[in-house]
């Protein structure tokens, strides 16, 4: 288990469809980053990108608090989300 590296910003939608992403900074707490990932599953969120100073890893205890989110959404980390 681990983040995705996002390097570079994902290119915008196509006209007409909007792309929402979840950006997270400093969940330390498994169990509020797995409830946070499955809220953001669940309204549609095109990925979750967290801050890697501070924020839980995602661990089986993420996995078990996301009720499986966590394998079905792009999860990227990056070092400042400035």
């Amino acid at each position: 288990l681990g983040f995705e590296p996002m390097p570079l910003l994902p290119p915008p939608p196509s006209e007409g469809a909007r792309a929402v992403w979840l950006a997270l900074d400093e969940v330390s707490d498994p169990q509020n980053l797995g409830s946070l990932l499955r809220s953001a599953l669940f309204l549609g969120a095109a990925g979750v990108l967290v801050s890697e100073k501070n924020s839980a890893p995602l661990t089986p205890a993420v996995s078990r608090a996301s009720a499986g989110a966590m394998e079905l959404l792009r999860v990227h980390s990056s070092r400042n989300l400035v």
